[in-house]
């Protein structure tokens, strides 16, 4: 990790949570409390009277009054005297910033004291509450955990490595983060299981008619028979599958639990599971399609996948056929799936995701009684943000001995 010289490394603004602050003996200036970690073997802080505190900003934040600033310079001149050579007058605080949000509402005290472990003494780790918090915090950042915008972003001025709080990434890749040398990590391989969940859970109330049953209520029971010939059990259908990541090697692994056998394709030719082991490239998709009666988008949204299901790839699914989307809305073309619909070229659609968010009131794919559409809540999990936090205190102690991050994106690819 690189280090910054003792002129420029250390901030008069230090961001502090008020839960960490109340937490960490109180008698002690935070100023001293990173110098007293961080100084060259051999050297002593200067002194500073206890009176003399740090005053509290709005949103949490400590800053430094005057007096302590002077104290400081005069702390860094020190250092560079006693040791003149650039590579060993090093003062360098790593900011972990932790902006907390929807799939990711809040951290307790024993996640915070994991994250606070694993970041190591020479760190300093902060909570933003709200997208504010996270503004005014996130210009000392080198490390941020959370969601991240252009706004963001401009405002970072240490920033060398974010782990995203999203399944898809796509909303990270804007241009001037994309071209920063700026690592991105995320949840890969910590999602799938409840996405595939959620695919099924859309699938099935497709074909057992749990939706038209619940959208009649007490007149179903009059409707049992028009509505029991039209059920469908799973054995023995084909489940094609679009994009085998962890999503894909989730559903895959339901699909074979309900008998059914499976299909993939991916953007290149790789390797299967045991229950899956053939997965090809993106070329085969229109004879994945051709052949499968259930097809689950399980893909990011990249450049590439943008309007995959259109016009002419809805035509070559079967008529009987039932599409499922559980990643991205912007991978179907929403205008060519309502013509599919109201043409009888397709079965019906399950849809966590949708082309627009949130889907118009008068959008006509709330109009088809076979189409089953949730408010894009596939990826909520009572397990989701703990294995997130596991995953970025691996990732913390990784980076602080420089090995390779888990769940590492590929900026250019978009996952």
């Amino acid at each position: 990790m690189a280090n910054a010289s003792v002129l420029s490394a250390y901030r008069p603004k230090v961001m502090v949570p008020k839960q960490i602050s109340e937490t960490r003996r109180p008698e002690r200036p935070m100023w001293r409390y990173c110098m007293r970690r961080l100084l060259p073997v051999g050297m002593v802080a200067p002194a500073l009277p206890r009176s003399t505190r740090a005053t509290r900003a709005g949103g949490g934040a400590l800053r430094l009054s005057d007096s302590q600033r002077g104290r400081l310079s005069g702390f860094r001149a020190a250092v560079a005297r006693s040791r003149p050579e650039s590579s060993a007058c090093i003062l360098h605080v790593m900011h972990v910033l932790i902006a907390t949000g929807m799939t990711l509402p809040s951290v307790g005290e024993a996640e915070l004291q994991r994250i606070r472990s694993a970041a190591g003494d020479d760190a300093e780790v902060s909570v933003a509450a709200s997208r504010g918090e996270a503004l005014e915090a996130i210009s000392t950042a080198e490390v941020l955990f959370g969601a991240l915008d252009p706004t963001l972003f401009a405002a970072a001025n240490s920033l060398r490595w974010v782990q995203a709080t999203a399944s898809g990434v796509d909303k990270y890749l804007f241009p001037e983060f994309k071209a920063s040398d700026a690592v991105l990590t995320g949840e890969k391989g910590l999602v799938g299981g409840h996405l595939a969940d959620h695919a099924f859970a859309l699938l099935l109330a497709l074909t057992r008619k749990l939706a038209e049953a619940v959208r009649l209520g007490p007149q179903s029971w009059e409707q049992r028979l028009e509505l029991r010939p039209q059920e469908i059990e799973l054995e023995g259908l084909t489940m094609g599958i679009v994009g085998f990541g962890g999503t894909g090697r989730e559903v895959a692994r339901r699909a074979t639990a309900f008998g059914m056998h499976g299909r993939a394709v991916d953007r290149d030719a790789v390797p299967g599971t045991a229950e899956l082991p053939l997965v090809q490239s993106l070329n085969n998709l229109p004879r994945l399609l051709a052949q499968s009666d259930v097809v689950t988008i399980c893909c990011p949204l990249t450049p590439a996948t943008r309007g995959l299901f259109n016009d002419e790839t809805l035509a070559l699914m079967k008529p009987t056929a039932i599409l499922i989307n559980v990643t991205r809305g912007e991978i179907v073309d929403g205008d060519a799936l309502v013509r599919a619909l109201r043409e009888g070229r397709l079965a019906g659609a399950g849809l966590d995701v949708t082309p627009e968010e949130p889907l118009p009131a008068d959008h006509p794919l709330w109009q088809f009684d076979n189409v089953v559409i949730t408010p894009h809540i596939a990826g909520a999990s009572q397990l989701r943000a703990g294995r997130n936090i596991e995953r970025f205190c691996e990732n913390l102690r990784r980076y602080r001995r420089g090995l390779p991050l888990i769940g590492l994106v590929d900026k250019d690819l978009g996952y």
